[in-house]
């Protein structure tokens, strides 16, 4: 760990490139409910504080995440949930719990392409 001449942490440049990718984009969280059966996984989709028109992005976030459980995986047991925050894909007790997450995690990077993505987070199979 380094320090500035004042006693301030300095920040590795590969650091501030990662948060400044944040703050201008989406950031996916993998979230590991329960890995005992049921299994229950999360996909919790939030919006770098530096995103313009949030509420109407986290709109078309949420549309696209339901166009994409009604055309793949309609028989996957899931819910989406959303608050001003957040959107969270949670998904239980399937053998495609996993594929399918991952599965919207990469639409969701292939559809948004012009906003950075970071994927954080593990679950079990991962």
């Amino acid at each position: 760990m380094e320090f500035d001449s004042e006693g301030r942490i300095i920040v590795p440049g590969n650091v501030k490139r990662d948060l400044d990718k944040e703050k201008r984009g989406i950031v996916l969280t993998k979230i590991q409910v329960s890995a005992r059966s049921p299994a229950v996984a999360q996909l919790r989709i939030s919006l770098g504080n530096d995103v313009q028109n949030k509420k109407s992005f986290r709109y078309e976030l949420k549309r696209f995440c339901e166009a994409y459980v009604r055309l793949n995986f309609h028989e996957v047991d899931k819910n989406i949930k959303s608050n001003e925050n957040y959107i969270i894909v949670e998904s239980k007790n399937s053998l495609r719990i996993y594929s399918f997450l991952t599965g919207m995690a990469g639409g969701l990077r292939e559809r948004f392409s012009n906003y950075p993505v970071t994927i954080k987070g593990s679950w079990a199979k991962d």
